[in-house]
């Protein structure tokens, strides 16, 4: 799906390490990812999902952007040393649990398309519960004061060099916008890190 950002992310992964993979766009808010032939491939239902030649599939956006690293690993987008890896693997799961994660408790307990759709990984009706909308809301708030904090001695989320965290979080930040969770004015350092990542083709494009 074109607007989902894990979708997003594995896109700008590609993209920064010019592979090009052929792919097929799955309509979440219409639920084609929730009927044949998308659900034949993938039961979970989950997206994105990458399909290899023998039919097996992966269908996490971190595990599959670790496949591809691991086919494609220049430029490294996980870290060089064992302490950038470390580093980018912790920011990396407090973006996912931190930010991710409550963009969509707002997105999905909101949205009048997903009322019996609250949660992934299913095609059982989940019921949404309007009351969480203001708790993710207020988690988000928490994350961007976090990133800010983060980037005000360093250009790009893990110390000064692009990562894989940089795309993640610039999904999510960019995703809940379109929620209408805007980046606070005095998070200045964060509103211009986000304007820095907008430069990049592979964020620009995709």
């Amino acid at each position: 799906s074109i607007n989902a950002p894990n979708c997003r992310k594995v896109r700008i992964f590609m993209a920064e390490k010019q592979i090009s993979i052929d792919s097929q766009n799955i309509d979440i808010a219409a639920g084609e990812n929730l009927s044949p032939p998308f659900i034949d491939i993938n039961p979970h239902a989950l997206l994105p999902t990458l399909q290899l030649s023998d039919n097996t599939i992966i269908d996490d956006s971190i595990a599959i952007c670790r496949y591809l690293d691991e086919l494609h690993p220049s430029p490294a987008l996980f870290g060089k040393t064992p302490f950038e890896r470390a580093t980018i693997e912790s920011w990396q799961r407090r973006c996912e649990f931190e930010g991710m994660a409550r963009a969509m408790e707002v997105f999905r307990n909101r949205s009048s398309k997903f009322r019996q759709r609250a949660l992934t990984g299913t095609t059982a009706p989940v019921k949404a519960i309007p009351e969480l909308v203001a708790r993710g809301q207020a988690a988000l708030k928490r994350f961007y004061q976090d990133l800010d904090t983060q980037l005000v001695n360093n250009n790009y989320v893990v110390r000064h060099s692009f990562s894989i965290v940089d795309i993640t979080a610039i999904c999510i930040v960019d995703f809940a916008c379109l929620l209408k969770a805007e980046i606070p004015e005095e998070l200045t350092h964060l509103a211009n890190w986000r304007q820095r990542m907008h430069q990049r083709p592979s964020i620009s494009e995709n």
